[in-house]
């Protein structure tokens, strides 16, 4: 069966593949998110704030996650807002497109520092978590997992394989920063 593309298991494969790699930049929107709450949390820990405590262990992710609650809104606004005017006075001298569409979209400071931190670097992140996964599936090598070879008209279009399982291939169509879709190939 290895190689068949078009069977139920080839579908199978290949809507795996899909939905893993398209996950990519979810994984590094919560990386982030949980990264500068980590931030948040030391600078409150130095502030003495709401009993946090710096310890010899890192803090814990679902403290973390609680820090967005609403206790800690008005500290989480005041650290988001001194963030994000360091980040806004960058792109202002750029004038960075990326930056005044996320300021547009009305989040609190601390939600806009973090989407423009990882609007900024999603592509990097992606592509490295990429070759990661295309490294640990052996691709394109022998008994390789995932197949990416060169399309006739110059597109990258990739097979996954699932054990002994091929897909059908499909060919990568970037429609907007850090996302892409899939469509079929012709």
């Amino acid at each position: 069966m290895a190689g068949v593309p078009g069977t139920d298991s080839a579908r199978l494969a290949e809507r795996s593949a899909d939905s893993w790699y398209a996950r990519i930049p979810e994984f590094v929107r919560a990386t982030f998110t949980v990264r500068k709450l980590e931030d948040f949390a030391a600078d409150l820990a130095a502030k003495h704030k709401h009993g946090v405590k710096r310890g010899a262990t890192p803090f814990s992710v679902p403290f973390l996650i609680g820090l967005l609650g609403p206790k800690y809104r008005a500290d989480r606004v005041a650290y988001g807002n001194f963030r994000l005017s360091a980040v806004i006075a960058a792109a202002q001298s750029a004038q960075d497109e990326t930056v005044q569409r996320i300021l547009a979209l009305g989040l609190d400071e601390f939600s806009a520092f973090v989407e423009i931190v990882t609007a900024e670097r999603v592509d990097f992140h992606r592509r490295y978590l990429t070759d990661c996964l295309d490294s640990l599936l052996l691709k394109n090598r022998p008994g390789a997992m995932i197949t990416q070879p060169r399309g006739a008209d110059g597109a990258s279009s990739w097979t996954a394989v699932c054990w002994r399982y091929c897909s059908k291939s499909r060919c990568c169509v970037p429609v907007a920063r850090g996302v892409t879709t899939l469509r079929h190939s012709a």
